[in-house]
């Protein structure tokens, strides 16, 4: 082979490499665009009359492109090393953060909820001794319309389960 036919083979594989960049640029832009959602879940001190209120406070924010519709907070259990699906659980937002003994289903506290392209919503959960942080999940999200669930980092989760034990230990 000259150097002419490796000049041509190469050519060739490059205009390969660049259609198929370009039909995936097309393809994730324009034809199938999925928003980006991120998530975080901490623990939250309010003040009301001087008397603390704790409330863990899950929050995620649209990054678009586009809107989203967010249709429930989602827990994902520990799962071992051949285990490739678990079942998720969802948890019980609260409506009123004053009152947070009274969740009242899995679909409160404005759930389900459309979101534009740079909004952000929370939603709150109490914080009791026999709340769902003493099971055995290992990460909190969001589930959303395009049927993708979207996770608050490790980090955080930790953090809120670390500051959970010390104030409820077993």
């Amino acid at each position: 082979m000259t150097t002419a036919d490796w000049a041509l083979i190469i050519s060739i594989f490059s205009l390969l490499i660049a259609l198929a960049g370009f039909i995936w640029s097309v393809w994730s832009k324009f034809i199938y665009p999925k928003p980006r959602v991120r998530v975080s879940f901490m623990l939250m001190k309010l003040d009301r009359n001087n008397i603390p209120l704790r409330l863990f406070v899950l929050k995620f924010t649209n990054f678009g492109p586009g809107e989203i519709v967010i249709d429930c907070a989602v827990l994902r259990p520990k799962r071992s090393l051949f285990q490739w699906r678990v079942p998720l659980s969802i948890p019980n937002p609260i409506d009123d953060i004053w009152q947070p003994e009274k969740a009242t289903g899995p679909f409160a506290g404005g759930l389900p909820k459309k979101l534009a392209t740079g909004e952000e919503y929370s939603l709150y959960f109490p914080f009791a001794a026999e709340m769902w942080l003493r099971g055995d999940f290992e990460a909190i999200g969001v589930h959303d319309s395009f049927l993708r669930s979207h996770w608050a980092s490790k980090g955080n989760f930790r953090r809120a389960r670390e500051q959970f034990q010390q104030h409820f230990p077993s």
